[in-house]
């Protein structure tokens, strides 16, 4: 209900904030609260006419004016939205920018005649790759954690604002305290026989996978020889911390509640994966916790790069 109460507010917005001389935006009545009301509406496509969850919004040729309404962030799934040949003025509003999150494909490298290129104002993260620093700064800005290339250099860490978190078979995790003061876990691997583009490859897929018992994989650098992983920052550090260095002995619904998560967590990358994920190093030091004691699964999918290393 709350969805559908969601694409209501977009559209009531859109009705109040547009000129409309066709009067075909005041056809739209909201006292209606049947289902799929909306569905009927002149330029509204809904998933089905049982549902008042829109996916296309066809505006175009109505002689609209005014400036584009910001209340379109509230239509949550929407897929295509034409406001073409009329008179609008003013700029896009910032509330229905996307929200893109992980780091640019190096895919990407393989779109030879690529001529405009733009992700600003989303949330990725990571290194701008080298094959598209031709493209300028506005082409990435607004997102907090992307640097290299039109943005400048990545910023370095000092060894004061770094902490051993895992000292692990795959490679050494630190904990990052950013200049803003917020965490991240940097994990630094062992000597890796792979190539660029192949690590690439690989680190992109990885930072695809997302569920609530694992630790998301942030992005990724490489200079020369060196590969780190990025990747969300736990408060409540790893198990193995919390059994072995915490005077207070955790009780058992604790440990239930960690236990059930981290097989979760497993049991989707085996069978919720394609291909298949297997972990191969799990451990307490690769169960980390965030602030409610939820398990998250770190160093996945990196028993295949090992195999190399």
């Amino acid at each position: 209900m709350a969805a559908e109460e969601d694409d209501v507010k977009c559209l009531q917005g859109v009705q109040s904030s547009l000129s409309d001389p066709q009067g075909k935006l005041s056809a739209w009545t909201f006292q209606n609260a049947s289902a799929g009301f909306l569905c009927h509406f002149v330029g509204v496509t809904c998933w089905n006419d049982q549902q008042n969850r829109l996916i296309s919004l066809e505006l175009g040729e109505m002689q609209l004016t005014g400036e584009i309404p910001d209340s379109l962030q509230y239509c949550h799934v929407l897929q295509s939205l034409d406001l073409s040949s009329n008179n609008l003025s003013g700029s896009i509003p910032t509330e229905i920018y996307n929200k893109l999150s992980g780091s640019i494909p190096y895919e990407l490298s393989s779109l030879g005649r690529l001529k405009k290129f733009s992700v600003a104002h989303n949330d990725l993260s990571g290194t701008i790759p080298s094959f598209l620093g031709a493209f300028d700064s506005s082409d990435f800005v607004g997102n907090s954690g992307l640097c290299g290339g039109p943005l400048g250099k990545c910023g370095g860490l000092s060894k004061k604002n770094l902490a051993i978190i895992i000292a692990g078979r795959t490679g050494t995790t630190y904990k990052a305290v950013l200049p803003d003061g917020s965490a991240l876990a940097i994990e630094r691997l062992n000597t890796c026989q792979l190539s660029e583009k192949q690590f690439r490859l690989e680190m992109n897929r990885l930072g695809q996978l997302r569920h609530p018992n694992l630790v998301p994989l942030l992005g990724f650098c490489v200079v020369v020889e060196e590969k780190l992983l990025v990747y969300k920052h736990l408060s409540n550090g790893t198990l193995y911390s919390l059994l072995n260095a915490n005077p207070t002995v955790l009780d058992w619904p604790t440990r239930f509640r960690i236990g059930l998560g981290a097989a979760r967590g497993l049991a989707w990358l085996h069978h919720g994966c394609q291909p298949p994920i297997l972990h191969q190093y799990i451990s307490s030091n690769v169960i980390l916790l965030d602030e409610d004691f939820d398990a998250r699964i770190m160093d996945f999918g990196l028993a295949r790069l090992m195999a190399l290393f």
